[in-house]
């Protein structure tokens, strides 16, 4: 995953944890996340978003 989306190892494995775990959104404030294609999960929102 991290070759793939280029990301920090760090990012990498909680993506993989969270896709692994069956998270189906993921939060966060780290906007290099976002618009990320993360098999397992299926979107990654930011917390500045209105997702509810």
């Amino acid at each position: 995953m991290r070759g793939n989306l280029n990301l920090a190892p760090a990012d990498a494995i909680h993506l993989a944890l969270a896709a692994q775990a069956g998270v189906d959104l993921f939060l966060t404030y780290d906007k290099r996340l976002l618009g990320k294609f993360v098999p397992g999960i299926q979107f990654v929102a930011s917390l500045d978003d209105n997702v509810l």
